[in-house]
């Protein structure tokens, strides 16, 4: 599904929270973090319907050095600088985390990337990975390597599938993902589909790859996907616990650079093919 033209908005939290609400996939929303406050502000506001406003650890801030659309983004200087939500949720039916077994999901953000090829920054890391009891696999989106990349876990990283990989020789190696440019704006994306249990990956809305780990098992035998050898990933029960941007739960892979309109849907995959990336909250 595509984007179409972008709508024109005033800058502001009362305008972009009206404008929002017109989003045709708003219910979907989970976390809608446009990080427009004044600058300076360390108040990360989410305009999802859930509402959270996000706890700080470090001197992440909103500054007006960068932006994209609203005068000011989110800084992080990738070093011990993370945001997270402010209750543990995702694990019962009814939580705004929960995808379950069959539950389509879509993340996505305008980012600019500071730092070098070295720098692994993480976008979306979840405390589900962690869990040994519960059985439910939990995401990992970084940048590494200066590509985009997609984990599934749990049990403590024993029972892991990489997805979309800065490297096709890990012994776990998911399809390659795509380079991001330094130093300037850039849409990434990442979308899966319950039906046909498609992971696809989008670099300023072109379509790069397709992932699809089909089956049943609980191991990562492998599957043969786009031409390289993938972990299986079958029909996992996937949702998320308390959600971490800028560094994992534990603390760790900083992330350095801005970040803006920082979007998390449950329940819809919203792209499915390559689009023109969303402009001034333009859905």
């Amino acid at each position: 599904m595509s984007s179409t033209g972008a709508m024109k908005i005033p800058s502001g939290a009362t305008d972009y929270g009206r404008i929002i609400k017109e989003d045709p996939y708003y219910e979907y929303l989970s976390i809608a973090l446009p990080f427009n406050e004044p600058a300076g502000s360390q108040v990360f506001r989410d305009y999802s319907k859930y509402g959270d406003q996000y706890i700080v650890s470090g001197d992440v801030l909103q500054k007006s050095d960068q932006s994209k659309f609203y005068g000011t983004s989110a800084y992080w200087d990738g070093t011990s600088d993370r945001i997270y939500t402010p209750t543990v949720s995702g694990y019962d039916i009814g939580d705004k985390f929960v995808t379950g077994t069959h539950g389509s999901w879509t993340w996505e953000v305008w980012m600019r990337h500071l730092g070098s090829d070295n720098n692994a920054g993480t976008l979306f890391c979840d405390n589900t990975v962690d869990q040994v009891s519960n059985g439910y696999f939990g995401k990992y989106i970084s940048v590494q390597s200066n590509r985009l990349c997609l984990s599934m876990q749990r049990n403590g990283g024993s029972d892991l599938s990489y997805v979309f990989v800065n490297d096709i020789t890990y012994q776990y190696a998911g399809a390659l993902s795509a380079p991001i440019d330094y130093n300037e704006w850039v849409h990434l994306a990442i979308s899966y589909d319950s039906y046909s249990q498609a992971f696809r990956i989008f670099v300023n809305g072109d379509h790069i790859r397709t992932s699809c780990f089909r089956g049943g098992g609980a191991g990562l035998t492998p599957d043969q996907i786009d031409g390289y050898t993938k972990p299986q990933y079958g029909e996992k029960d996937m949702r998320s616990g308390r959600v971490y941007i800028g560094a994992t739960h534990s603390g760790v892979y900083d992330l350095y650079g801005w970040l803006q309109d920082y979007r998390y849907y449950i329940g819809v995959c919203k792209y499915k093919e390559s689009f023109t990336p969303p402009t001034q909250i333009a859905f």
